[in-house]
């Protein structure tokens, strides 16, 4: 089958080229194909005459969409129209993928296809403006809600969390806003046994189940390792000029009678978390994943116990992958460790622990043996 996927370069995208691997796809991303041009669109698809469109190109910043309504709803209503139109006209299906904030979130359940939408905020209302564009466009289509996107290409969700808390050492937690987070390469594999269905409507794909944004980013450090403390606040603590669904969790029913479904959202994370371009799983083992025997130099760590009262004992041991001419000075925190790296010439880089956890001396040591050529993990900045 020949499928064109609109925004190819963004998360969905992506994975979706992996997903679909054994058709002929082409992915334009947004400088390749604007899909606020008309004309442009229709060229697209008269050259290449697709079988069906996946059009996942979308603006999907709620700040950016509140602070320009106009150019949300150009891309994501107008664009959308633009699409569906010039897939009409060709006689192609095309595949939308619509949001969970078409929803305001206030029914206190998870939302059915059937339920009605009643967007909050500009980017649901840009998103509720390309369903409808895509109805009225008069050609086959699906529609597949979905939410919480994160996966591989892009630091999503999990990677953010990750990195405040080794930065930060405490993160603070939405309550109030509760959905279905959806790793993309669960729902690209979903939406390649759609498209091919020839079922066409309105779905919802989303990993199963809903939590908090507290919840996630606790499941999230709890996978990494990470002992960091999640302080439950509510969205109007942070004072932003929109409002999120406060539950906008869907309920894949329709996908589920054509024996399409996503897996338990916390089953989805695991299995992006043990991935390679998945988050940091702990940062000592991160580094043990990564650090592949190339050059002759060994990599130890050594922790040290509290105040100094345990030895000092090798945890892991590893080989550099390649030379470095230089060290980045940024703390890592794992455990209520903190070590920081610091640049040394010389045989040996010893970043040096600093006390975090219950005023106990806590202590993390990484050495470089071999020759005077330095080497480190790549996040920690090859040249």
């Amino acid at each position: 089958m020949r499928i064109l996927v609109t925004g190819g370069k963004g998360q969905l995208g992506v994975a979706l080229q992996h997903a679909l691997s054994r058709h002929e796809v082409r992915a334009p991303g947004h400088g390749e194909l604007d899909v606020t041009s008309a004309g442009a669109v229709s060229e697209a698809i008269e050259l290449f005459r697709p079988q069906i469109v996946i059009h996942a190109a979308a603006s999907t910043d709620t700040a950016v969409a509140e602070r320009d309504p106009a150019t949300a709803l150009t891309v994501n209503g107008e664009g959308a129209g633009n699409v569906a139109r010039a897939c009409a006209a060709a006689g192609v299906p095309i595949a939308y993928v619509s949001s969970n904030e078409v929803f305001d979130g206030e029914k206190g359940a998870p939302y059915d296809e059937d339920d009605a939408t009643h967007a909050i905020n500009e980017y649901g209302r840009s998103k509720l403006a390309g369903e409808e564009a895509v109805r009225e466009a008069g050609g086959d289509f699906y529609i597949v809600r979905t939410s919480w996107l994160y996966g591989p290409g892009r630091a999503s969700f999990p990677e953010k969390i990750i990195e405040r808390a080794q930065a930060d050492g405490a993160l603070r937690g939405v309550t109030d806003e509760i959905a279905s987070p959806t790793w993309t390469v669960d729902l690209a594999a979903a939406l390649a046994k759609l498209v091919s269905s020839g079922r066409f409507g309105l779905y919802h794909l989303a990993g199963k189940g809903g939590c908090s944004r507290k919840e996630w980013a606790e499941e999230v450090l709890r996978r990494a390792g990470i002992d960091v403390p999640v302080e439950a606040v509510q969205q109007a603590d942070f004072g932003l000029p929109y409002r999120k669904p406060a539950d906008s969790t869907l309920a894949n029913h329709r996908a589920a009678e054509l024996g399409i479904t996503l897996r338990p959202w916390r089953e989805a994370l695991a299995g992006h978390m043990r991935t390679p371009d998945g988050p940091v799983r702990r940062a000592v083992p991160d580094l043990q994943d990564r650090l592949l025997a190339q050059i002759p130099h060994h990599l130890v760590f050594r922790e040290v116990g509290a105040a100094g009262r345990h030895p000092t004992v090798p945890v892991h041991r590893h080989r550099l992958p390649q030379p470095i001419a230089r060290v980045v000075d940024r703390p890592v925190r794992t455990r209520g460790v903190e070590s920081r790296v610091i640049h040394r010439a010389g045989p040996a880089v010893r970043p040096e622990g600093v006390p975090l956890v219950d005023g106990q001396t806590i202590e993390a040591s990484l050495e470089v043996r071999g020759d005077d050529r330095l080497g480190t993990h790549p996040e920690l900045l090859f040249p």
